[in-house]
């Protein structure tokens, strides 16, 4: 069973959807997205004459929520686009060496080698595995690269992984 290896290549796509599912997986932003998108549609509503609570158009909150309900998610989504561009290890095919010491990362142009029991954290989403080393830099396993079988052997070595070296899981 041991060691788990894979190999994956993150696509443009991927890496959008990925940064977008961690944005939004915050509550604040959730609400803050709704709030604007509600903000804006009642301003809207005033300039079209079908509501107007003032008698002053309002300018602020049409501002407002343009900027929390429609260039929030265009920031994400640009911001997303110009670092997978930039970081050209992203673009890279990677391969995955899993055991329950360490785990190995190799790139074409990186190879590293790290502890688990320096590992800061493990995030499970439904489609992806973040290994972080610290609180902002992880390592991006994407789930679709595992056999069924693999998968779950990979599984239950995160589980006692973070077991054995105290990590928290997400």
């Amino acid at each position: 069973m041991l060691p788990i290896s894979i190999s994956s290549k993150l696509t443009k796509e991927s890496y959008i959807k990925l940064m977008y599912m961690l944005t939004y997986r915050k509550p604040v932003m959730i609400f803050c997205t709704i709030a604007g998108a509600v903000i804006l549609i009642g301003s809207l509503l005033y300039f079209t004459g079908l509501y107007m609570v003032d008698r002053e158009p309002p300018y602020i909150p049409l501002v407002a929520g343009f900027f929390m309900a429609v260039y929030m998610p265009i920031l994400v989504y640009r911001n997303s686009i110009k670092t997978f561009r930039a970081n050209k290890r992203l673009q890279e095919k990677i391969n995955y060496q899993f055991d329950l010491q360490k785990f190995s990362v190799q790139g074409d142009s990186f190879n590293s080698e790290m502890y688990w029991a320096q590992t800061h954290n493990i995030l499970e989403l439904k489609h992806w595995i973040l290994i972080y080393q610290d609180q902002a830099v992880a390592n991006l396993v994407p789930m679709e690269s595992f056999t069924p079988d693999r998968r779950i052997s990979f599984k239950k070595l995160i589980q006692e992984v973070s077991e054995t070296y105290n990590i928290p899981r997400k």
